[in-house]
């Protein structure tokens, strides 16, 4: 009890500070709109290109790469894919950095013969992920292949000979269609500008401990008998519910307002805000752990979560394959959950997204327990 009555305190203040109202909640409201409007012709004059250009370089010679290359002739998968064998590794690598095609699938030599030992095998796709969302077409397409071929008909169909893959079976669960949407600016901002000012709740975390948990406050809930992992927790409870209520507030404003596409799945959306907002505050509640000091904190932060921004898109989108910008992208918590929402809104890699989800939960978790160590350096 005594956490939830820190915690609901704590949301009561946040939501009564005008500043916090202005700066995460109605400016990035007005941004979104102003961004969405005035940069719509540019998102809708660029080439909206559903059928993507892919190299296959097939090294084996076994029936189940054979059986591949047969569902890749299929007509359905024609509608999305232009497919160009290649010999060379090299040769193909030279066109993707160009621009020239999206993706390479790689089917290693032992590929066949792997499955049938009953081992691990695998069809590799090498794709740059933020160029554009052909990348995630394609890798919808072999997976929907791959999960084909565990089913029972597939196993069936090696009896008759060459491998005649089940399409129609194979791709019940596939959700590629020739009205395949991708991201308006309005829906583009949207997902950006909301990861953006959850990220700026970094700096809630950072004032909220600066404040409160090495302060005066904290002497007198002590002589209140309170301990310091409750006043921790609850005050970290009621900003992480002041910050989920507001991002939830602004995805439902702008599904609802500004008819922004959200998708469907949103459990999973649900479930990368939260783990997005407990990550922002951990980052804020860290840097003053290792500053001390709550205005270079700030100072920080406030560098940081534009770094954050800036490095993953959110100001303006980048176009950065091939680059150090693209690898450094990764370095960024708002690029990892953009993308996460990205592939969950239009049908990318359910198994990137895991990825991307998996990677905030570790941050979350190596947040926490660093935080934890130093936070009780500073009380004793």
């Amino acid at each position: 009890m005594i956490v939830l009555n820190i915690a609901y305190n704590k949301f009561i203040r946040n939501w009564r500070d005008k500043t916090n109202l202005i700066l995460l909640f109605i400016f990035p409201i007005i941004i979104i709109y102003i961004l969405g409007t005035s940069l719509s012709s540019t998102f809708s004059n660029e080439e909206v290109k559903i059928k993507a250009d892919v190299a296959v370089i097939n090294k084996d010679k076994g029936e189940f790469s054979k059986g591949f290359e047969n569902y890749l002739k299929n007509e359905r998968i024609k509608e999305f894919l232009n497919v160009s064998k290649f010999e060379a590794m090299d040769e193909a690598e030279k066109k993707l950095k160009k621009g020239e095609i999206t993706a390479i699938i790689h089917i290693n030599e032992d590929y066949s013969e792997k499955i049938k030992r009953g081992e691990k095998a695998s069809i590799n796709v090498i794709e740059n992920p933020i160029k554009n969302y052909r990348g995630n077409i394609i890798r919808a397409i072999v997976e929907s292949y791959i999960n084909g071929l565990n089913t029972m008909e597939a196993v069936l169909s090696l009896n008759k000979g060459d491998l005649q893959y089940q399409f129609i079976k194979a791709t019940e669960g596939i959700s590629l269609t020739k009205d395949l949407k991708v991201p308006r600016a309005i829906d583009y901002y949207a997902v950006t500008m909301l990861i953006m000012t959850i990220m700026y709740g970094t700096i809630i975390g950072c004032n909220s401990i600066g404040e409160g948990y090495f302060s005066r406050t904290i002497q007198r809930l002590k002589v209140a008998g309170i301990k310091n992992n409750q006043i921790f927790f609850g005050t970290l409870l009621g900003d992480f519910l002041w910050l989920f209520a507001d991002s939830l507030i602004m995805l439902l404003i702008t599904k609802f307002v500004y008819g922004v596409n959200w998708g469907n799945n949103y459990p999973l959306i649900i479930l990368i805000l939260i783990l997005t907002c407990i990550l922002s505050l951990s980052i804020g509640i860290l840097v003053y752990m290792l500053v001390g000091n709550q205005r270079i904190g700030d100072a920080i932060l406030q560098i940081l979560v534009a770094y954050f921004t800036f490095i993953s898109g959110g100001y303006v989108k980048l176009e950065v394959e091939g680059t150090l910008i693209e690898k450094l992208q990764y370095t960024s918590p708002s690029f990892l959950s953009q993308r996460a929402i990205f592939n969950t809104i239009y049908g990318g890699s359910f198994n990137e997204t895991v990825q991307y989800i998996s990677i905030l939960s570790l941050l979350v978790l190596i947040m926490f327990a660093v935080s934890s160590l130093l936070g009780r350096r500073r009380v004793n």
